[in-house]
């Protein structure tokens, strides 16, 4: 039960046994003990805990817990801060009366901080270091030969939790099969644990590492563990039931406790290696806590309703969670479970597997299609593959099948081979083919076993002795059709089994279990597609090891995070197949990461802590190379959508034509002039075909020069950015005044970023006050003689924060510059092209007239190129005898893609798309902004948006670190973000214009949780 100490009576104790001057009493919660943080009057910071066993513990577990404490810092120094420690350890502990009755007290050093239960979320770093600690403390603890008092009423020890779960079973529900699962638990450990308990080794452990006896810090980002609590059920029991409680509290909550599991297992076999045998037993023991805690829970309150009193919230708090966690883990194979246990290690998940693969290589096998496949083409169905798209088109099965079987004919091959691992899109179409894991669902995109594809009706052959274990019709749509197992029993290796999928239903129909199948016989015959589960003839040919007692059907897909897991179970047939390897190429993120690090720049930036292999997009998602699916909400330059059909299809018509540079005439050139100057304000007649954003501003930069016989000023906005050059970056102030920059040079004057959020002026005429700025500058200079040559100013201050200006300030800055003498340039990079919505340049929408508008990054929808729009009168200016020429600017292919650039976003309405979605994003923003208080503003236009994310709505300080959290969470829950601003706090939306609605509420859905993560 739990402890009904009053605060009275402890603020009594600690006066009386201890000295203390007690300024306040905060009771905490216990079961067998009372718990209190105590503040001492004159020390506010230095809390106390003071522990009452109230339930009368025999004070030989009392001492045993102090000495326990004593052994494990002695042992091991860095444990001490996390550990509670006798705040006067002459003292430690006392006897003294309490509530009219002796009690053992102890006067502890507090630790402060939350509990684990509390964390809205529980990062996998967390689990790791928790069971590193953990880990670490029974390693500290291997040598301590203290015993706690025995308690022979106590039913929490491990060990004797199924006598504790069977004692108590008539208290559990079982209605809702509650009961069976427990018995499938108890029979489990009777069947795996029992017969090996003698071979665990055994040491004194904390024996209850649950979310309410772990401390974290109060980092709301980043927590840490800060200390271990309450020994009360300190134990000598075997030494891989300390990891195997924590394993299991760990997955209260979790969409995943089998992940959460395997960090916690990870972080403690690095401090503390555990033994083949712990890995066998490790799962059945966490289900046995689970089953022991639910089991001692409903028996508690049934108890406590026979005596017509309501449950003790203290013990049902982890009831549902626990159940919850019980029946996820259950459901996980054990033998798998310990092979996604020990890859978590860093072992090797299954051992035998090698062991297999070795006798593979030596045996001899009868041809599976009755050939050989030595010299069959190899075809690539993963993500990337390019046999499987047209253009930008993904073809449908029937399509890419016919090509299958173009290249086999061609072949004069009996198959077209596939690739084992690898990992493929093909299934994403079916809501089985996933798993749920904390961050979203999984995919299983990892092939298990390998296809051999072939006309409908070739007879497929046993490759060695064997006997059919199952055939079964697997009819659901992108399933096997019908399929046979074959159970192999070699002289000179362990059983296996292999599985035939895809096969003619008629073939199959003799077949039956138990029958024997020599090597070399027919087993069947391949299916068509309208009985093989929709997919081209072809065999799906797998290795089992491990069957985990499954038959008539058998995963041939993995998910890419168990992948390892899986192919230990599932390993590579092509010995099996007459062939050296089936293995799919590619490099792993590692290796690709290794590589970019050895060969590039270091100054080359790597999106996110994890980084990711994207290899194909679509629309507004991107696929990495494990096919996992991504909401891109941050690159605006594949404008009208990731491989857009029509812009690929234009380019490839192109370049298979002509693709040469601007001295020759074209028709092509002049039409694209031509659109471009038509959506461009009339005073913009001249355009200039560059290829890039960078080469664009220079270009603009020197078109004022000219314009202005040689003037060299330049007004810049702080925190703009205009690209990498040499000129532009001395343009960009987000550069060169950061840190690996310059001094300001001399012919550049910062004007201050338009920011009425954060900046100097804010309110209803903060647009004039920040002209005024402008025209201070230019007062300036002409105060010096000097006349500017331009201002280079974005519409919308990207780098600056998603800043989009006052009313008046850009219409007013531009007019201010060209009343000095100068140019106004309009940087439209990184906004143009109706990404604002409302209009096709974010200038417009601002009333501003530029004298010369740049633009890139979009106008090409990935393609590299870019373009300048000026006057005639500038043009003629910049016309004084130097030759313009730009190799690439304007060549053929990318003037065909630009072309379709701008007839796709007319034709899609790409434009009002952005208006409508932006105006979405802020509607669905409003109750967030609400909610969370770490929301400051929200702010730009259409769809180029910011987020910006502070410690206080008042104060307005920028909150660095969460941005970069939240930016790296959304990641984990597979949408991209990314952050922006001069203190990187202000998350950048800006996702390509074809974005849906609900793409859109999927953004705010996930911002939404992952700050409520932290709340």
């Amino acid at each position: 039960m739990t402890v009904p100490a009053s605060a009275h009576a402890i603020e009594e104790l600690a006066r009386r046994a201890f000295g203390l001057d007690v300024e306040a009493v905060e009771m905490l919660p216990g079961d067998l003990e009372a718990n209190a943080r105590i503040t001492v009057r004159g020390a506010p910071d230095a809390p106390l805990l003071l522990r009452v066993y109230t339930s009368g513990l025999d004070p030989r577990s009392v001492a045993f817990q102090r000495d326990l404490v004593q052994h494990a810092i002695d042992a091991d120094p860095g444990l001490l801060p996390l550990l509670q420690t006798p705040a006067r350890p002459g003292q430690d502990p006392v006897r003294a009366p309490f509530e009219g009755v002796e009690r053992e007290a102890r006067l502890l050093r507090f630790i402060p901080g939350r509990l684990f239960s509390e964390l809205g979320r529980r990062p996998p770093a967390l689990l790791e270091e928790l069971g590193e600690v953990l880990g670490r403390l029974d390693r500290a603890l291997e040598g301590f030969e203290g015993r706690p008092a025995p308690d022979p009423d106590d039913p929490w020890p491990l060990l004797d939790a199924p006598a504790a779960i069977e004692a108590r079973l008539g208290a559990v529900d079982p209605s809702a099969a509650r009961r069976g699962r427990l018995e499938e638990i108890l029979a489990g450990y009777e069947t795996r644990v029992a017969p090996v308990l003698g071979d665990l080794r055994r040491s004194v452990v904390h024996h209850d590492a649950n979310e309410n006896n772990v401390i974290v810090t109060e980092d709301p980002l980043a927590p840490r563990v800060a200390g271990i609590i309450d020994f009360g059920d300190a134990a000598h029991s075997a030494t891989v039931t300390e990891v195997a409680i924590a394993a299991a509290y760990a997955g209260l909550g979790t969409r995943d406790p089998l992940g959460a599991m395997a960090r916690v297992v990870a972080g403690y076999h690095r401090a503390l290696p555990l033994e083949d045998v712990e890995f066998d037993v490790l799962t059945d023991l966490a289900l046995l806590r689970l089953a022991q805690s639910v089991a001692i829970s409903s028996a508690r309150e049934a108890e406590a309703r026979a005596r017509g009193e309501a449950p003790d919230a203290y013990h049902l708090i982890s009831q549902a969670p626990a159940w919850a966690a019980l029946d996820a883990l259950a459901d996980v194979h054990p033998r798998l479970a310990r092979a996604v246990l020990r890859d978590a290690a860093g072992l090797d998940p299954r051992p035998a597997t090698r062991v297999f693969e070795t006798w593979a290589r030596k045996a001899r096998f009868e041809p599976l299609l009755g050939t050989s496949l030595e010299d069959a083409p190899r075809v690539d169905l993963s993500v990337a593959s390019p046999l499987l798209v047209e253009g930008a088109e993904d073809l449908s099965m029937e399509a890419w099948g016919r090509r299958l079987e173009e290249l086999r004919r061609a072949a004069s091959a009996p198959a077209t081979v596939g690739y084992h691992d690898e990992s493929r899109l093909l299934y994403a179409a079916s809501e089985a083919f996933g798993e749920p894991r904390e961050d979203g669902v999984e995919p299983r995109t990892a092939h298990l076993g390998v296809d051999l594809f072939a006309p409908a009706g070739t007879e497929v052959r046993a490759p060695l002795d064997g006997r059919v274990l199952s055939v079964a019709i697997n009819a659901a749509p992108l399933d096997y059709g019908p399929t046979v197992i074959l159970e192999h029993a070699p002289e000179d290796a362990a059983p296996f089994w292999t599985l035939f999928g895809h096969l003619e239903a008629a073939s199959v129909a003799g077949l039956s279990p138990g029958e024997e199948v020599p090597a070399g016989a027919v087993v069947a015959r391949l299916g068509a597609e309208e009985e093989n589960g929709g997919w081209p003839p072809h065999l799906h040919f797998q290795v089992i090891l491990d069957r985990l007692e499954l038959e008539g059907d058998f995963p041939g897909v993995a998910p890419p995070d168990r992948r390892a897991a899986w192919t230990a179970l599932c390993p590579d047939p092509a010995p099996l197949l007459g062939l050296e390897s089936c293995a799919a190429p590619g490099h792993s993120t590692a290796e690709l990461l290794a590589a970019r690090r050895a060969g590039s720049c270091s100054s080359m930036s790597i999106s996110y802590r994890r980084p990711l292999q994207m290899v194909k997009g679509r629309g507004a998602t991107l696929f990495d190379h494990e096919g996992r699916a991504h909401l891109d909400a941050v690159n605006n330059v594949p404008h009208v959508g990731h491989c857009h059909p029509r812009v690929v299809t234009a380019g490839q018509r192109q370049m298979s034509l002509l693709n040469t540079n601007t001295r020759y005439l074209s028709a092509g050139i002049e039409r694209y002039i031509e659109l471009l100057r038509a959506r461009l304000p009339a005073h913009l007649e001249v355009i200039y075909l560059v290829s890039s954003g960078s080469e664009a501003n220079e270009v603009a930069l020197r078109l004022a020069r000219a314009a202005t016989g040689g003037a060299e000023d330049v007004l810049v906005q702080e925190h703009g950015y205009h690209g990498h050059t040499g000129a532009t970056v001395a343009r960009s102030h987000y550069k060169f005044a950061r840190a690996g920059g310059f001094p300001c040079p001399p012919d550049v004057h910062v004007v201050p970023c338009p920011d009425a959020f954060r900046g100097p002026h804010r309110g209803p005429d903060a647009g004039a006050r920040y002209v005024e700025e402008v025209e201070r500058t230019l007062e300036r200079l002409e105060t010096a003689g000097r006349r500017p040559a331009a201002m280079l100013a974005e519409a919308i201050i990207g780098c600056g924060g998603q800043v989009v200006p006052p009313e008046g300030y850009l219409a007013g800055a531009f007019d201010a510059v060209r009343r000095a003498g100068g140019v106004a340039i309009a940087d439209e990079v990184q906004v143009g092209f109706g990404r604002v919505g409302s209009h096709m340049w974010a200038f417009e929408e601002q009333g501003a007239r530029p004298d010369v508008v740049t633009m890139g990054k979009p106008i090409g929808n990935g393609h590299p190129m870019a373009a300048v729009a000026t006057t005639r009168e500038i043009a003629d200016a910049f016309a004084g005898g130097m030759e313009f020429f730009a190799t690439f600017g304007g060549n053929n292919v990318s003037v065909a893609i630009g072309a379709e650039v701008l007839r796709v976003i007319d034709d899609e309405g790409l434009m009002e798309n952005a208006a409508a979605r932006g105006a979405q994003f802020f509607r669905e923003m409003e109750p967030l902004a609400a909610r969370h208080a770490a929301i400051g503003d929200v702010r730009g236009r259409g769809l180029y948006l910011g987020v910006d994310l502070v410690t206080g709505r008042e104060t307005r300080e920028p909150w660095t670190a969460l941005a970069a959290h939240v930016a790296e969470r959304m990641r984990d829950h597979r949408v991209l973000v990314s952050t922006d601003g001069p203190a990187a706090n202000v998350l950048k939306i800006k996702p390509p214009l074809v974005i849906s609605a609900d793409e859109i509420t999927r953004i705010v859905k996930t911002l939404d949780r992952v700050l409520g993560e932290l709340d």
